[in-house]
This record gives structure tokens, C-alpha cells and sequence, in this order.
């Protein structure tokens, strides 16, 4: 199994040139056969994870879907200036997974597709059905992965065209991870004038859930006020100067 992924990933890179598109290899899982790239661009990293989908048994081997990421590291920066609590990656959900609002996926064509692509089976390697999922590969990477880069360039745009047009308990779709103290993180950074109305509703509904249930949300709460502190204090400003 793992000289055919070692053998088939070659492949895969000398076809589709990651690093002609800016792309650098940041993380490899010999465990789970995975690969994740990175490009900065500006202030965002473009994020992308690829792998193999294989059986317990290593009888056979298919291609799994891309995954897709943004990263901003000013976000990154002030949520891990914040203490009591672990470091978090601010990342918009993948697109794979969440369409954005107003950008058409075709996603769900891929996935039965992928699926049944299989190139290696009951350990058995079949060339021809490697180059249909390889160039499936490339048309997902074409149709949905770098139009998701192009459209989203700013954490502004993160703002705009998800904070401000989608109600607040539909934020956690979009943005994975601690998702209510990113969104609060960016409406801040982004002088979002629905921020302080926002801010005291959700900072007083949290205080409720922490009264009824402690061991659930007291430490939740806890973080969110020291985020909120920290925020209004202007000390933010020093993690992105």
C-alpha cells in the first residue's frame, strides 16, 4: 500500500504543479497519506490538504476529496493572545463541505465520483482508472478550489459577505474552531458597527447558560470575557502593528 501511495503521489505532483501555483509543502502524514500546502498571500495563507482514501485492509486506494482553507494570521495572532485557553487556526469552513453565499460549488458531483475511482483494488492497480481520478482531482482543484482562493482575499470580505448577510448562529458553518470568539476577533478588526450591540447580547446570553450549567460553559464564558476585555482595551492593536 504505501509504495503504491508513494508511487501514485509522484505521479499526482508531477501532473498537477502545486508550486507553479504558489503553493509549498508545509505538512506530510505518512500515517494517513495526506499532504497539506500553504501559500501566503498578503496577509491570508491559502490552505490545501489532499490524501488518499483507502480501506483498513489496504486492499485498495482511491483519491480523497481536496480540502480547502483560509487562514488569517492577524486572527490567529489576537485569539492566541488571549489566556486560559489552547492556540486555534482561524479557518473558513471548506468549501467542499459549506458553499459560500453567492458562489456555486459543483462539489456534490465530485464526491460520489471520487468515491468509486478507485485505482487500486482488492490490490490490484488499474493505470486507466488512475488518470480519470487524476483528472477529477484537477477538475475539482480547477471548478471549486482556486475560485474559493480568488474569492475570498480579505478579512473584510470574511466581514461582509458572512458576518454581516448571515444570522450569527450560521457563523460556526462558515468559520470552524472557536468560531464565535474568530467572528467577534473580526468584527472588531473590521469596525463592524453591529460589534458592540452584538457583543453584549452574546456576552449576556453566554452568562445565562453559565449560571444554569457551569461545568458547560463557566470556562466558555470565563474566556469570552477576557476576550471581550482584551478587545475594548485596544491591546489588540499590538498583535497586528
Amino acid at each position: 500500500m504505501e509504495q503504491n501511495v508513494k508511487r501514485f503521489n509522484k505521479l499526482l505532483r508531477n501532473t498537477v504543479n502545486f508550486e507553479d501555483l504558489g503553493f509549498k509543502s508545509f505538512k506530510v502524514n505518512n500515517i494517513d497519506f495526506s499532504w497539506e500546502l500553504h501559500r501566503k498571500i498578503g496577509h491570508k495563507t491559502d490552505r490545501i490538504v489532499y490524501g488518499f482514501l483507502k480501506d483498513k485492509w489496504g486492499d485498495d486506494l482511491g483519491f480523497n476529496l481536496i480540502s480547502t482553507r483560509i487562514i488569517f494570521e492577524s486572527v490567529n495572532k489576537i485569539l492566541m493572545s488571549v489566556p486560559n485557553k489552547g492556540s486555534y487556526n482561524f479557518y473558513l469552513s471548506d468549501p467542499t463541505i459549506i458553499r459560500l453565499p453567492n458562489f456555486d460549488l459543483e462539489v456534490d458531483k465530485y464526491v460520489p465520483r471520487f468515491r468509486n475511482l478507485l485505482f487500486v483494488k482488492d490490490r490490484v492497480v488499474n493505470e486507466r482508472v488512475f488518470v480519470e481520478a487524476l483528472d477529477l482531482f484537477q477538475e475539482q482543484l480547477q471548478t471549486n478550489v482556486l475560485p474559493f482562493f480568488d474569492k475570498i482575499q480579505t478579512l473584510q470580505q470574511v466581514n461582509d459577505e458572512i458576518l454581516e448577510k448571515y444570522d450569527w448562529l450560521e457563523w460556526s458553518n462558515y468559520i470552524s474552531g472557536k468560531a464565535m470568539y474568530k467572528s467577534l476577533i473580526i468584527m472588531k478588526l473590521c469596525k463592524n458597527k453591529g460589534y458592540d450591540d452584538f457583543s453584549q447580547f452574546y456576552k449576556s446570553k453566554v452568562a445565562i447558560l453559565a449560571q444554569e450549567d457551569p461545568e458547560k460553559y463557566g470556562n466558555f464564558y470565563d474566556t469570552l470575557v477576557v476576550l471581550l476585555d482584551y478587545l475594548e482595551s485596544g491591546k489588540y492593536l499590538e498583535q497586528i502593528a
